[in-house]
């Protein structure tokens, strides 16, 4: 949050309004955006979110001895995104866990299975 109080805007200029214009642009736009992405991500089941998210992963969060596996610390981060609580996604891990595709270990998610990871992900049902 910025906080600008309104005497220097009185003192720096007195044509403010351009900068307050700039600001309610760039926060509809997140609103917007956050909206957008939420309606269309909450018509799949968690378990579908969850797997786009660990394939969508950025390589920058993904340990460096091993590219196929995730800090859970990041897991709090991953239930916001995907709009689901912690505990469900924990339940949600420990169904992919018994399905073979990731491991949890050690404080990281392997993912041990991409190709059945990949089919979770695209919502279709598995056999």
């Amino acid at each position: 949050m910025i906080g600008i109080h309104y005497r220097w805007l009185k003192k720096y200029g007195t044509d403010y309004a351009p900068l307050l214009q700039f600001l309610l642009q760039i926060i509809t736009h997140k609103f917007c955006v956050k909206s957008n992405t939420l309606s269309i991500n909450l018509l799949y089941p968690v378990e579908v979110r969850f797997a786009r998210y660990l394939l969508s992963v950025p390589i920058e969060e993904w340990d460096s001895a091993n590219k196929e596996q995730i800090s859970t610390s990041n897991l709090l981060d991953a239930a916001n995104m995907i709009g689901t609580s912690y505990r469900h996604l924990n339940r949600v891990i420990q169904q992919f866990c018994k399905e073979g595709l990731i491991e949890r270990a050690n404080g990281f998610l392997l993912i041990k299975d991409k190709e059945g990871l990949t089919k979770v992900a695209s919502g279709t049902p598995s056999e």
